[in-house]
């Protein structure tokens, strides 16, 4: 049987190996640490676009927002994220980036805030970011910028006064156009007189109600405006002409 001399470890040495196990240790630790934190690392599932908290319950059942009427019209949008179970996940963790289909339209900060820049349609998107996963959520925006509105029905030739006898009706219509100069078919008009001379409905129809002058005008929701002067004459005028 053979003897083999041990080793003998100065106190040093000794000090030195076990920093170096504890080091190890550590690192392992760490490692270990960071794999399970990324193995239970929360991520959405799904990205919900929705407009500020006031404007909630007008939107609940649309896909979106009504037109935007006035250029620099503005609205914050919020990303909220939802796990794979439907569950409302904290803001906190939920991180986005916010794009727009189409900048000439509408821009986005990256705090959600939409600006109406022209007439047309951008689709708000909102995409998590730092995930593995990348999920998106979209709002549509719509911009009708007013640009102008114009009355063509019935047609007034220029230097020459229109006249309508009392007790007749004269329908009228007006054209508005965008900032592109595309007709807005929906636009909203609202007719008025100018004193009680005649009378208009809110579809444009006149009534001529006394003899006069008359201004008739048409102005759009965002207060831009047409007219034309018309003048109510006697019946008995009508009926002596056509002897």
């Amino acid at each position: 049987m053979s003897h083999f001399p041990q080793r003998v470890r100065s106190p040093a040495s000794l000090r030195h190996l076990r920093a170096r196990k504890q080091r190890d240790r550590s690192a392992f630790l760490l490692l270990a640490i960071g794999i399970t934190a990324m193995a239970c690392k929360e991520e959405p599932a799904q990205i919900r676009v929705k407009g500020p908290r006031e404007a909630l319950e007008s939107v609940k059942m649309v896909p979106e927002f009504p037109p935007f009427e006035k250029k620099g019209d503005s609205i914050r949008l919020r990303a909220s994220g939802f796990d794979k179970k439907g569950r409302f996940m904290e803001p906190s963790k939920v991180k986005v980036k916010w794009e727009s289909s189409d900048s000439r339209v509408a821009s986005v900060s990256q705090t959600g805030v939409v600006t109406v820049l022209s007439s047309g349609v951008a689709q708000i998107k909102a995409t998590s970011i730092d995930v593995e996963k990348p999920v998106s959520g979209t709002m549509k925006i719509v911009g009708r910028i007013l640009k102008s509105v114009k009355i063509i029905e019935p047609v007034f030739e220029e230097g020459k006064t229109t006249e309508l006898p009392m007790g007749e009706e004269l329908k009228f219509k007006a054209e508005v156009k965008n900032d592109r100069g595309q007709v807005v078919e929906d636009a909203k008009i609202k007719w008025s007189t100018s004193n009680y001379a005649a009378t208009i409905g809110v579809g444009g129809t006149l009534e001529g109600r006394a003899i006069g002058t008359v201004q008739v005008v048409a102005e759009t929701k965002n207060g831009l405006t047409d007219q034309v002067e018309l003048m109510i004459t006697d019946w008995a005028k009508k009926k002596r002409r056509r002897r």
